[in-house]
């Protein structure tokens, strides 16, 4: 089968089905599996005559066209020869360019040609950026202005703007802080305006947020003067129960404490709160993340005598500790709940 198909046969194959606007489905999912054997077998050597996977583009929003492209993009050495070809054939600005591209959105949100198309196409750079072969050639500002420029206008749904930023996260590195300077504002609104329910997309902000927060000492400034702590106190108790957007918090306020100015701010304006809440609350998820910050406070200030003499000025904390904590940690380290039964009698 090799032999057969390595020769042009699969081209003249995949020609009339990729020059047509509308191929059956089921011809343009064969091809694609052909092409990935083919792909696969070739480790070494990119096959010439599978130039034409780059027209797969213009049919991107079919899901056998993105798996196959998450395929063959993958961290996979199998795949070295195509990535390293795909590389040599601008395949990042490509897809910059397919993002441009808009068309209307008309029908029911997994069903629209437009939708799928926008959500593969990020599918694909997600995979690309976890490739160490194509992740350098994808950060490139081309495709920064691509993914940004129509960012939260209101012309996309949720499943678009949950890709778009989880995408940035993996985005974000040494090599593109500035560029995610230039839409910091943008990322701030997104966890500081109101929000009436907590998407993927708003735990990636946060996210992207604390990795500024670790890389970017131009931002923190911005960050301080923003009053973080104030956004962060409100989502925690306007969404008591959201395990994920609480990891978030608890990361970045874990990321914060490294930091004088924010330790000294986030101690000073929401201890208190998570102290009543780690007492009072209902909500069994705030009422371990109220602990779980104050537990990383307590160990910052095992080796921070200027955090300790905060701590020391707020009566309600240190009560706290004695009273609550203490008996918590033991609890937690002795086990409770007595022995577990066998199960086999």
């Amino acid at each position: 089968m090799f032999a057969y198909l390595s020769g042009t046969v699969l081209q003249r194959a995949a020609t009339p089905i990729l020059a047509n606007f509308n191929p059956p489905m089921i011809s343009l999912h064969r091809i694609a599996h052909l092409t990935y054997t083919v792909l696969s077998d070739n480790p070494t050597k990119f096959p010439n005559n599978c130039g034409y996977i780059l027209q797969f583009l213009g049919f991107i929003n079919e899901l056998c066209v993105c798996n196959f492209y998450e395929k063959i993009c993958c961290e996979n050495v199998q795949f070295e020869a195509t990535q390293n070809w795909l590389v040599d054939m601008n395949f990042s600005l490509l897809i910059a360019n397919e993002l441009t591209k808009t068309y209307p959105i008309t029908e029911y949100e997994y069903y629209d040609y437009s939708i799928q198309r926008i959500r593969h196409l990020y599918l694909i750079i997600r995979i690309c950026l976890s490739s160490s072969i194509l992740r350098p050639s994808f950060l490139i500002d081309e495709l920064f202005d691509s993914m940004t420029r129509t960012m939260l206008r209101g012309n996309f749904v949720d499943s678009i703007e949950n890709e778009r930023w989880e995408v940035l996260c993996l985005f974000y590195g040494d090599d593109t802080t500035e560029l995610f300077r230039n839409i910091f504002g943008t990322i701030f609104n997104v966890v500081s305006d109101s929000i009436t329910c907590v998407k993927r997309y708003h735990v990636a902000a946060l996210t992207l947020l604390t990795l500024m927060l670790r890389k970017d000492r131009h931002i923190r400034p911005f960050l301080y003067s923003f009053n973080i702590h104030e956004v962060l106190l409100r989502l925690l108790l306007q969404f008591p129960d959201h395990t994920f957007l609480h990891n978030a918090i608890i990361r970045f306020f874990k990321e914060a404490l490294a930091f004088p100015e924010f330790s000294k701010s986030l101690i000073e304006n929401l201890l208190n709160p998570l102290v009543l809440e780690g007492v009072n609350s209902e909500h069994t998820v705030l009422v371990g993340t109220s602990y779980e910050c104050i537990s990383l406070v307590l160990a910052e200030a095992k080796t921070n005598t200027d955090l300790i003499n905060v701590l020391k000025d707020i009566p309600e904390f240190v009560k706290f500790v004695k009273d609550v904590v203490v008996d918590r940690i033991k609890l937690i380290k002795n086990g409770y709940g007595g022995r577990i039964q066998s199960i086999w009698g």
